[in-house]
């Protein structure tokens, strides 16, 4: 019972590993994340300075630290230990991450793209785990870099064939270069992977109807709903190519399915009111 009671919440589990092991890094890390999910930034600042005063530059603890930092309204000082941890571990490619993203939602753009690069090259040298380029291909696609991007997502289908998440995004790459019959390709990959998945009939959809193929795009759509009835979007996009193709009834129908499932759309009412 004793030892249930400690593995209770992360807070009362991490307090006790620390207590037994005060010199680790990953424990002192973990226990200042339950601090701040329990709303006492304070403490978490503590711990996570504690956890990089035995192993500086310690990932987990500059992330958590960073975002402390940034909350609090620190940015410089955030932003100048990130830069200074990138400068001493150039192979470390969570800090990469963490930094696009920072640079990213501050409109530094042109900082953003030279790091996505400078990691994208990090790739060809085998630095890192192919799982920790994943969110940077996101980063890249995002900021229209779609060389670096598919750079990274052929790369990381290359090693992980299973993925239907990573053919979903080679496809959506495929689609942003207009290489249409890839993007088919790759979305129809993603679908055998993972056939339960509605949003992967969603976005083939979208493809057909960008290509003006709106059988094709009805058909997928149907098949995204039959998998989530209320995926609303799914069934405004149907509604979309049936008033394109004329057939005002059955548009009529999807957009009042669209004003049941999100009643706070009043736009949709429009279309049929």
């Amino acid at each position: 019972f004793k030892r249930n009671f400690d593995w209770k919440d992360p807070y009362t589990f991490w307090s006790k590993t620390v207590k037994a092991s005060p010199d680790s890094p990953r424990a002192l890390a973990n226990l200042a994340l339950a601090e701040k999910s329990r709303g006492d930034m304070v403490k978490a600042e503590e711990y996570f300075r504690k956890s990089l005063e035995l192993e500086p530059y310690y990932a987990p603890a500059v992330n958590g630290l960073f975002d402390i930092l940034t909350e609090k309204g620190r940015i410089k000082e955030a932003e100048d230990m990130l830069v200074e941890a990138l400068k001493r571990f150039p192979d470390k490619i969570d800090f990469y991450r963490v930094l696009i993203g920072f640079y990213t939602e501050r409109g530094k753009t042109e900082e953003a793209r030279s790091l996505c690069k400078n990691v994208t090259a990090l790739l060809s040298l085998g630095v890192g785990d192919i799982d920790d380029y994943l969110p940077i291909g996101m980063q890249t696609f995002q900021l229209g870099l779609l060389a670096e991007s598919e750079k990274i997502f052929r790369y990381a289908f290359e090693k992980m064939p299973w993925s239907s998440y990573i053919a979903n995004n080679l496809a959506s790459l495929c689609r942003a270069k207009k290489d249409y019959a890839e993007a088919v390709r790759y979305y129809e990959i993603a679908i055998k992977k993972q056939p339960s998945n509605p949003v992967y009939y969603y976005n083939l959809g979208n493809l057909y109807d960008d290509t003006e193929k709106p059988v094709a795009a009805i058909s997928s759509y149907k098949k995204a709903i039959d998998i989530a009835e209320n995926y609303g979007d799914a069934w405004y996009n149907l509604g979309m190519v049936y008033e394109k193709a004329g057939n005002l009834k059955e548009a009529n129908q999807c957009f009042k399915m669209v004003a049941k499932i999100e009643p706070e759309n009043f736009e949709v009412r429009k279309k049929y009111e």
